[in-house]
């Protein structure tokens, strides 16, 4: 019955009926795809009509393994995660990272009197925290705990992390 149907199927193909691709069996060959080469067979699988190439004399289910093709690894970008602190953050004013945990950047930024979370905000991101500075000379020293809505002239902003 199925080679019936392919028979009265292949000649529609042939013709461009814009069906997809079609190889009819033929002596034991598959109508599959090879993981190499698109449309191409490696080759006889054997196996019964429809038993997905486990033995028998007909077609497999459709994809052989095939040998990987060999080729150089796709161009695309690499996964990289999270964006860097410094990647957000790095344009503000007199930034400086102090430190860069998985969820949360933690820096030093001059802020003109804006406020750590307009900050964050400005980034796309939210703030966490905001202290003050203890020593100038060292910007990423925590001082007192100031909050997010504090406008200062530089803090030590905590958002998260993109």
């Amino acid at each position: 019955m199925i080679r019936v149907l392919a028979a009265l199927v292949a000649p529609l193909l042939a013709a461009g009926c814009g069906l997809a691709p079609f190889e009819p069996v033929v002596g034991g060959r598959d109508a599959g795809l090879d993981a190499d080469a698109p449309g191409v067979d490696a080759g006889t699988d054997g196996g019964a009509m429809g038993d997905a190439g486990t033995g028998g004399g007909g077609s497999d289910a459709g994809i052989d393994a095939g040998a990987p093709d060999g080729g150089p690894p796709d161009a695309g970008v690499p996964d990289a995660g999270r964006p860097s602190c410094d990647d957000v953050f790095g344009s503000s004013r007199d930034y400086m990272l102090c430190a860069e945990r998985g969820t949360e950047c933690e820096f030093f930024v001059t802020l003109d009197f804006r406020s750590c979370a307009d900050e964050c905000g400005m980034r796309g991101t939210t703030c966490i925290d905001a202290y003050g500075e203890v020593n100038t000379s060292k910007p990423c020293t925590r001082g007192a705990r100031r909050g997010c809505g504090s406008d200062n002239r530089d803090l030590i902003c905590i958002c998260t992390r993109p």
